[in-house]
């Protein structure tokens, strides 16, 4: 299933942004969702003020509206679930002291009000039907407690403003009345790994202004009870009419508790800044090594040092060390960038790490005999030709240097540095997806 867009702009000031779903067998599935897009879309394009707490003080009937911008955007699209989000915002002149929208710029600059909306859909769409937030987890579990208990966590782990409310500035929420919780019918919509609660007019603790909020929460967040993958997928048989091969990802694993580690230092005419993060959850053996590649190279520092060259700035050495999970994987990663006497030289470190901490080789991703060579040298040469490089580089060379990571739904790559211009070098980087490869001919997915 795919999403049309179309876009339209009347003046500079009003822009349009649609969507439609393609791709379904059942026709009439496929039109009674994009009938429902479409009216929601007119709903948040041309519907009255959400009932905001002051909103018809601060933006009264005699206003004027000056811009606005409705865009439609699918959120999520795996396992025969689809979400949709509208986002509105709105701009309007108010009337000033006397009682008239003032006419002067800066005038109505002074009088100007914004408003946002948010408002979503989520489909199964092997019937066309809207799903529910309780579709989202096992039957065996209470969501509604789930949830709020995750909310009341985050809203204790914040510190209490001087004001005297707590302050949620990730989602743009201010608590100002006791958190009672979210109801059954919270309004949602689905990301890559995770839930985005709307918090709008509907809940009336929280202080939003004139926009509504999002928490994002990440299923692995909320423990083992998400059904959402499993609920509308059926092995057997597709909702679509592509009978393409299926592209699989890893689900985004959200911020957990990371470990993190600054330090700053001068040696000689270096200044020094280093830093390592790791999630909590990886093996022990993997922290191991992140600890390890953390240690400064005080020999590329004496080297640094050497050949200053009086009267130049001081030169720099930068070294950032940290680690991702994409599924069982984990991929560890040293960024290191020396600067001296004008010229950069940037370096990357990569590996990878299966749930038992053995490290892993770029073909054993791949099932035998399988060519993912011709992708990779393919993604170089377009990362070169963008990149507009001093020196012509081949890629057979290239491709004996190379270090990766795996991420979500792709494979990156990083090469050696090479000499971009003449005061700088730094590593090709290139990025082949899942899909590119054929998830068929990856070992990743394999049981």
């Amino acid at each position: 299933m795919v999403a049309a867009t179309t876009e339209k702009t009347d003046v500079p000031e009003f822009y349009e942004s649609r969507i439609s779903l393609t791709g379904l067998k059942d026709a009439g599935i496929e039109k009674g969702i994009n009938d429902e897009i479409a009216a929601l879309f007119e709903a948040v394009k041309d519907g009255s003020l959400p009932p905001y707490r002051g909103i018809k003080k601060m933006i009264p009937e005699k206003s004027e509206l000056t811009g606005g911008t409705v865009s439609t955007n699918l959120s999520y699209n795996y396992n025969n679930v689809a979400s949709i989000v509208v986002y509105g915002y709105r701009n309007y002149v108010t009337p000033d002291k006397t009682g008239k929208v003032p006419t002067v710029l800066e005038e109505r600059y002074k009088y100007s009000q914004y408003v946002g909306i948010t408002k979503s859909l989520n489909y199964d769409l092997n019937t066309g039907k809207q799903i529910s937030l309780k579709d989202v987890f096992t039957d065996d579990v209470d969501y509604v407690k789930i949830l709020n208990d995750y909310i009341g966590n985050l809203i204790l782990r914040n510190n209490v403003e001087d004001e005297g409310y707590y302050g949620m500035a990730f989602s743009g929420a201010k608590l100002i009345a006791p958190f009672k919780g979210i109801s059954p019918d919270q309004s949602f919509f689905l990301v890559q790994g995770g839930i985005g609660l709307i918090l709008d007019e509907n809940n009336p603790e929280f202080d939003i202004g004139f926009y509504p909020a999002t928490i994002t929460i990440g299923f692995n967040q909320l423990g083992d009870c998400i059904a959402i993958t499993k609920r509308f997928y059926d092995e057997t048989r597709s909702p679509f009419t592509s009978d393409a091969p299926k592209v699989k990802e890893f689900i985004q694993s959200y911020a957990g508790q990371e470990m993190v580690e600054e330090s700053n230092s001068n040696i000689g005419h270096i200044m020094i800044f280093s830093s390592y993060r790791y999630p909590d959850q990886i093996p022990q053996d993997v922290k191991d090594h992140i600890l390890a590649l953390s240690v400064i190279d005080q020999d590329r520092i004496a080297g640094l040092n050497a050949a200053y060259v009086a009267g130049n700035d001081d030169g720099s050495f930068e070294q950032s060390v940290w680690a991702t999970k994409a599924g069982p994987y984990t991929s560890v990663q040293r960024n290191t960038n020396y600067y001296a006497n004008g010229s950069w030289e940037s370096h990357i470190d990569s590996i990878c790490f299966d749930q038992d901490g053995r490290e892993l080789a770029l073909g054993d991703l791949f099932v035998a005999g399988f060519d993912y060579e011709t992708s990779i040298r393919k993604a170089l040469t377009d990362s070169m030709a963008q990149m507009s490089l001093r020196e012509t580089y081949s890629v057979d060379t290239l491709m004996q240097t190379i270090q990766f990571s795996i991420g979500n739904s792709e494979i990156y790559i990083y090469t050696d540095p090479v000499k971009a211009d003449a005061t700088s070098s730094y590593p090709i980087y290139a990025m082949v997806t899942f899909r590119e490869f054929g998830c068929e001919n990856m070992t990743l997915f394999k049981d």
